[in-house]
């Protein structure tokens, strides 16, 4: 869904797919942690803070982007 998102297949409201690009980051988690458990380094200085970027940017209220 947010690949067809993202590539301008389907039209969602933004304020539907926000929590979507937060779900993915949850869905995420355990491989993240797994990883990082098994000395794999992960660089995601950016990875919550682009979503709230992005959703912004497209109008969305800043704070309840965040």
């Amino acid at each position: 869904m947010i690949s067809a998102y993202l590539s301008n297949e389907s039209q969602l409201d933004d304020h539907i797919i926000h929590p979507l690009f937060s779900a993915n980051r949850w869905e995420k988690r355990s491989l993240m942690e797994a990883k990082l458990k098994s000395g794999t380094s992960l660089i995601v200085d950016r990875y919550s803070y682009s979503g709230v970027a992005f959703s912004s940017a497209k109008g969305l209220d800043i704070e309840w982007c965040k």
